[in-house]
């Protein structure tokens, strides 16, 4: 849930702008892309710990059901696991916004990058009747 952010700011930090820039397409909901986490995370901190591959991409997010989400015992840690589905149920919805203006309005996501972008072209000022409800 959190290890993409952490990485991708680690990368920022260090200057590996590569695995930046691979983490970055993991948090856009218009990106297809597949990415080893593990890999990543096994070539930042020079270490091997990582055995299995954890290949991720938005749409796998966008397409989780957070519905039935459980993420730890609920009995056990109960702030912990609401805490770690709302913090989930963010990014899905987050990401599920930003592909579905995309998609909807044409955006182009290698201009507008960013969410705010994204919104900021779907609802130009001044045009309140661009999305039918």
């Amino acid at each position: 849930i959190s290890v993409v952010p952490f990485l991708r700011g680690y990368c920022q930090i260090i200057n590996d702008i590569e695995n930046k820039n691979k983490l970055t397409k993991i948090m856009h909901g218009y990106n297809q892309d597949r990415i080893d986490i593990s890999e990543i995370y096994n070539s930042v901190f020079c270490t091997s710990i990582i055995q299995n591959s954890h290949i991720v991409s938005a749409e796998d997010i966008i397409n989780y059901d957070v519905d039935s989400l459980n993420i730890l015992r609920e009995d056990n840690y109960p702030l912990l696991n609401n805490t770690l589905k709302h913090t989930l149920t963010y990014l899905h919805l987050r990401l599920k916004v930003e592909k579905s203006l995309v998609d909807h309005f044409g955006i182009d996501f290698n201009r507008n990058q960013l969410l705010t972008q994204i919104i900021q072209r779907s609802f130009p000022p001044g045009d309140s009747c661009r999305f039918p409800i």
